[in-house]
């Protein structure tokens, strides 16, 4: 049965190509149709590449300026508003203080320690 289907798909494929070749007016019609366009020389630029270029650098520095002044009108409304942190210490401020504090429970956990031993002697 698939053999069969198989066999009518072909004959039928083969009988329209042949009937496609035996129509050689229609051929010719669509010849004469057919336009040409001559893609001009490689080794000479005429006016028409100059505008392409011109054009081409054009649109491409308009897009970039575009685009950075998305990202700068982006980031002047964000330092503007805050975005909620501070300022990064750019001295050892911070470093100074978080030193302080540590040596402060360093001393404090010695002074316990020594009063805990002095009792202890007491006893």
């Amino acid at each position: 049965m698939a053999l069969t289907k198989a066999l009518i798909l072909a004959t039928a494929a083969f009988a329209l190509v042949a009937a496609e070749k035996l129509d050689h007016t229609k051929h010719l019609e669509e010849t004469k149709r057919t336009i040409f366009f001559d893609g001009g020389s490689t080794d000479a630029i005429g006016i028409t590449d100059v505008f392409l270029y011109i054009g081409t650098f054009v649109l491409a520095t308009i897009t970039a300026l575009a685009i950075l002044g998305l990202i700068y009108s982006k980031s002047e409304d964000t330092a503007a508003t805050g975005t909620g942190y501070e300022a990064p210490a750019t001295s050892y401020a911070a470093y100074e203080q978080a030193y302080s504090v540590a040596r402060n429970l360093y001393d404090g956990y010695k002074k316990y320690e020594e009063e805990g031993r002095s009792s202890a002697d007491m006893k």
